[in-house]
């Protein structure tokens, strides 16, 4: 995940909406921090503010770390294993392989509840890098869309 390892600062902006009809559910922009540690793990840490697209709802404040690790996988022969830093622990969250030369995509979906997450990830422009995440469940319909730039 080159295009990250290459910067230590970036800022970001999420458009969410729903995948059924197409209609917005708000945004959420802010900064990202990334540092690639002596195991060649990147750690992702991102702060934001998340506003929704409907009237009179308050802007919320958002913190989340994720830890990608370079992993060997069956499928593919190399990708990457996406975890969440909760409490200090991980979870992990998915894995992805090459779909195409800087192109990712989610080796199987994550389940989390009755819902299910799935990840796309486009790293071929030099400026940045775009991470699309689809969210499906029986009450979800969700593309997080999420636009890198180094800051």
């Amino acid at each position: 995940m080159h295009a990250f390892a290459s910067h230590t600062r970036w800022t970001y902006s999420t458009r969410i909406s729903c995948a059924r009809t197409d209609r917005p559910f708000g945004h959420l922009d802010g900064q990202a921090t990334c540092t690639l540690d002596d195991a060649n793990a990147l750690t992702i840490t991102e702060s934001g503010i998340w506003r929704a697209s409907g009237p009179g709802l308050p802007a919320l404040g958002t913190r989340t770390t994720n830890v990608w690790r370079a992993a060997p996988l069956k499928v593919s022969g190399g990708g990457w294993r996406i975890e969440h830093l909760r409490l200090s622990e991980p979870v992990h969250l998915l894995d992805l392989a090459p779909a195409s030369p800087g192109h990712w995509a989610s080796v199987a979906p994550h389940p989390c509840g009755e819902d299910t997450y799935e990840l796309e990830a486009d790293t071929t422009d030099p400026d940045g890098a775009t991470l699309v995440w689809t969210v499906r469940g029986p009450e979800k319909a969700h593309v997080l869309t999420t636009r890198y730039t180094p800051a």
